[in-house]
């Protein structure tokens, strides 16, 4: 990899990339970041990607007899465990790991998003639950296999060593989830479909006058009552008793049910403008097609011939970001530029790292959930992550292990009053001492606090800084206010994820807050890479309605192929226990046929081929949810892998944290030691790196607990130096 000044993150990185699915999300992560990606492509197309596949642009196409003698000029290999020169980073993504009493079963993606607790997470309480669009369980692992593969780089420049990336796919899925596992390790909570309504009872979609929109009771809430008030509409939530979060979230159903009888009179674009005007974050369910159309996206450039772009800016775009591999544009190409000599990649000749960003400070401003999640997997990666935390935080479950200690595992809490001059003085200095300020602030906040990027690298150009902002630091809507399922509303999400009837549903958790962060600690490992290479810092703007829409991709592409049938979640015979069953295909489906036994409605012309089954989708659901609802879900579950097809129980938070053995054996739930004595289980990494592992290092602090250790040291440093 030879270190070039000024260019994208990844510039020089070479990556073989060996496979479809989470490998191609992940090496079209790569390729939008610089690097070299490239794929076996036969002119004939036999085993190429097809042209119009979302993930294949910005790659290049090289002959399948080439791989060979490529592999010895590869950095990376994606989706195969290929033998190599030493210093070669092979990351495999499997659907449950490699090990473990479940490795070796079928897997899809719904059966993915199930046996990792997704779909338990969203729908109508009552009634099936609902998949989430555009392979997420996919994303997510891909996400992560491009996280452990840089994580791998990483650790290499330190001993010159290549090292083995592994990836479980439903482990990727389960870590989406931190609020299910978590709210059940700390009190037993079962976390339940909601409906409309989210989780937090902060957020429902409900109609306007032409629409939805998706509302919430969080911001401003004497302006929102002012504006219902001057309406006519406000009702009895004048009462100042509703001024009180904690009973706006006890009193959700009714406090809701008065917000969309007034919305009702509003146009959803109207009330949306109306809103952010008051910097209320309601916003207008959009559905896919007003998504490629939005001005916020195309103010910034986002789409790339029509594709999703990158999920964040962090240096200039690849020229071949929007090219599809193509066999017959100069077959050689990559031959030449792979085989020619290039320097050996820079060792820093010293002791192998315990884990990948061991020496690495981050000065942490994030709040509520997609930034910390970020700085979680920089913790698990050996980041020392300081939280800079206001004297008056709000928690969410108990701070060792419960939602908040999840999201803050292995980090040390700093308290600082950023509204005093003394606080901001500290805080200064704490940057001053820093390798990465992460923020996820709206966009002007930093600045007032003189925080900003701007002024940090003015002093520091070094330094690498993250603007996490709803979207992004440019733009006519930069200064709108968002939060995750406002986010999901205007990406497009929300419409898809929809009841029997139509009506948008969308997820019950805060996917858009979990994603993004899983990709914005992907950025800074991007980052840190080209810190490391060429000494330049960063700055790096992400948008969470960009990172949304880049994992959207697949729902976007304008000739997705439609499922097979049946794919889909049937009830079985326990209270809200379901099964999730995919045998699209024809070997699949004559496999289901036999361990169903065979009965007399599996033979029916209707269904004799795929595009049969297909044509007649709810007529084979009914017929396979009948012989499901006397069953019990296990036990289908169980005869059905047996038989070779995909199916996995709807794990609800009892399932992934005490009856999984696979999670079990992949070792998903750490059990580590609190300072009082005890001990808490914390959700960890879905990722395995070889020689360098990832891991939860320790439990969520308790408020200000690091304090005066870390603000002693800054002190000292600063007088050392003066």
């Amino acid at each position: 990899m030879t270190p070039v000044h000024g260019t994208s993150p990844l510039a020089g990185v070479r990556v073989l990339e060996l496979a479809g699915g989470p490998a191609a999300v992940a090496g079209r992560l790569l390729a939008l970041l610089g690097a070299d990606v490239v794929v076996p492509c036969d002119r004939n197309g036999a085993d190429c990607r097809p042209a119009s596949d979302w993930a294949a642009a910005g790659k290049r196409a090289i002959r399948t007899a080439d791989v060979e003698r490529l592999l010895a000029a590869a950095d990376v290999v994606l989706g195969r465990d290929v033998p190599g020169h030493p210093g070669l980073v092979r990351c495999v993504v499997t659907p449950f790991g490699e090990h473990g009493p479940r490795a070796a079963w079928r897997s899809s993606e719904l059966v993915a998003q199930a046996l990792g607790g997704m779909l338990a997470a969203s729908g109508q309480p009552a009634g099936p639950p609902l998949a989430a669009p555009a392979l997420q369980a996919e994303q997510q692992a891909g996400v992560f296999a491009a996280i452990g593969t840089l994580a791998a780089l990483l650790a290499r420049r330190h001993d010159g060593r290549g090292q083995r990336v592994e990836v479980s796919v439903q482990a990727a899925v389960a870590a989406t989830l931190a609020h299910v596992h978590a709210r059940f390790l700390h009190d037993g909570t079962v976390t339940r479909r909601s409906g409309r309504m989210h989780w937090s009872r902060c957020f429902r979609v409900g109609p306007t006058r032409d629409g939805w929109a998706a509302y919430t009771t969080l911001g401003d809430w004497t302006t929102l009552v002012e504006w219902m008030r001057a309406d006519g509409a406000a009702q009895d939530l004048v009462d100042p008793v509703f001024a009180d979060a904690a009973v706006r979230r006890t009193r959700a159903e009714h406090v809701f049910d008065v917000l969309e009888a007034w919305g009702r009179a509003y146009a959803g674009a109207a009330l949306e403008e109306e809103a952010q005007l008051r910097r209320l974050a309601v916003a207008r369910v959009r559905r896919p097609a007003e998504v490629t159309a939005d001005r916020q996206l195309a103010a910034r450039g986002f789409f790339i011939d029509g594709r999703p772009g990158p999920p964040f800016r962090l240096g200039p775009l690849p020229a071949r970001a929007g090219v599809v591999p193509d066999a017959g544009r100069d077959p050689d190409a990559v031959l030449r530029d792979w085989l020619a000599p290039r320097p050996a990649p820079a060792v820093a000749a010293g002791r192998q790292l315990e884990r990948p960003l061991a020496g690495m400070r981050v000065a942490d401003f994030t709040w509520l959930i997609a930034g910390p999640t970020a700085t979680s997997v920089l913790a698990d990666l050996g980041a020392d992550v300081i939280k800079i935390e206001h004297p008056a935080t709000v928690d969410a479950g108990d701070r060792r292990g419960g939602f908040t200690g999840a999201l803050n595992r292995g980090k040390r809490s700093v308290v600082l009053d950023l509204s005093s001059a003394a606080g901001l003085r500290a805080a200064e200095r704490l940057v001053d001492s820093a390798d990465v300020v992460i923020d996820n602030f709206s966009a002007r906040v930093m600045e007032q606090w003189r925080l900003d990027p701007t002024t940090l690298r003015r002093r520091r150009p070094e330094l690498v800084c993250v603007r996490m902002t709803g979207f992004g630091l440019t733009g006519p809507d930069r200064e709108r206010v968002s939060f995750g399922p406002t986010i999901e509303a205007r990406a497009g999400y929300t419409a898809l994820m929809a009841d029997h009837d139509g009506a948008p549903v969308g997820f019950g958790f805060s996917y858009a807050d979990v994603a993004s962060g899983h990709l914005a600690a992907l950025a800074v490992l991007a980052a840190w890479w080209r810190r490391l290479s060429t000494g330049e810092g960063a700055t790096i703007d992400f948008s969470q309605l960009e990172a949304l829409v880049s994992l959207l991709a697949p729902a976007l592409a304008r000739d997705a192929p439609e499922p097979g049938a049946p794919d889909g979640v049937y009830p079985c015979a326990s209270e809200d226990r379901w099964i999730a069953i995919s045998a699209a295909e024809e070997e699949d489906w004559h496999r289901l046929v036999a361990a169903i036994g065979r009965p007399a409605w599996t033979g029916e012309p209707r269904f004799a081929s795929r595009a049969d089954r297909v044509r007649h989708r709810d007529a084979l659901d009914a017929h396979v949810a009948a012989w499901t609802r006397s069953q019990d879900a296990e036990a289908v579950m169980l005869r059905l892998q047996n038989a070779g097809v995909a199916a996995g129980v709807v794990a609800n938070a009892v399932d992934l944290c005490e009856r999984d053995p696979q999670l079990a054996a992949w070792g998903f739930f750490a059990t580590v030691a609190t300072p009082e004595g005890g001990t808490v289980r914390i959700g960890g990494p879905p990722y395995r790196l070889s020689d360098t592992p990832a891991r939860v290092s320790g439990p969520g602090p308790l408020v200000g607990e690091h304090s005066a250790a870390v603000l002693e040291t800054l002190s000292a440093g600063s007088a050392a130096s003066a």
